[in-house]
């Protein structure tokens, strides 16, 4: 008799351990709809700041999102696209100095499936307009280094498949 009860006991925690899951798996689903959705009507100019403040720590210098930032997540090659965006210079150049960048429109593919191991592919970067200074002085220190003359880390570019420049300007000073 103990043996049937046992099994009885056995059969409802299988039964109710299968229940969990099941609500875990819808409560999941949920969420993920959830998330789309709101990533679907989200208004990413609002994330102007946060996104140039992210890209300033970076690079080491002042981005500013100035014009429409706009995000197109739902492929397997998301496509962000900024306008009006600038690039300063370091802090040791005069703040009266042009930026080290202007660019009309940026526009970036970037692969899905390996940014989720942690590897950022960029199939595509178009650049619209760009207006680039580039100054490096006598003692070697330049502008496009990634940190204020520093000993700090070369900038580690991911890889970028097609790499597309429309109507630029670019400024070289060397040696001032």
């Amino acid at each position: 008799m103990p043996v049937a009860k046992h099994a009885t006991t056995s059969g409802r925690s299988s039964a109710s351990w299968r229940r969990l899951a099941g609500w875990a798996l819808l409560a999941l689903a949920g969420t993920l709809a959830a998330l789309v959705v709101a990533l679907s009507l989200m208004d990413w100019n609002r994330m102007r700041g946060p996104v140039g403040a992210y890209l300033s720590h970076r690079l080491g210098r002042d981005v500013r999102i100035q014009g429409d930032l706009s995000v197109d997540l739902f492929r397997l090659q998301p496509r962000i696209h900024a306008r009006s965006v600038e690039v300063r210079n370091p802090g040791w150049m005069a703040r009266n100095a042009r930026p080290a960048g202007r660019f009309a429109d940026i526009k970036v593919e970037l692969r899905l499936l390996p940014l989720f191991a942690g590897r950022l592919i960029l199939p595509s970067v178009e650049l619209d307009n760009p207006d680039v200074l580039v100054v490096r002085q006598r003692s070697g220190r330049s502008n496009w280094d990634s940190a204020d003359g520093g000993d700090a880390e070369p900038w580690k570019l991911p890889p970028i498949h097609r790499f597309e420049i429309r109507d630029g300007n670019i400024e070289i000073h060397d040696g001032v």
